[in-house]
């Protein structure tokens, strides 16, 4: 019989840890076709995903 070579245990497999306040909650708004076509546009033309880009207009501090 052959040893195994897959599966098992490995150092740094598995998911990883998330920070101390991890991101599990879900939020969901209404919204107007074209209102949400521009928020793609907007998070596209940003790099980030559309929940980062919200997060990142709403928690940022303005700038003057």
């Amino acid at each position: 019989m052959e040893p195994k070579t897959r599966g098992g245990a490995r150092p740094g497999a598995g998911r990883k840890r998330q920070g101390s306040e991890s991101k599990t909650a879900t939020v969901s708004f209404v919204c107007t076709e074209s209102e949400k076509q521009k928020l793609r546009e907007m998070s596209e033309n940003s790099g980030l995903s559309q929940s980062q880009y919200i997060c990142m207009k709403l928690f940022s501090p303005a700038r003057p």
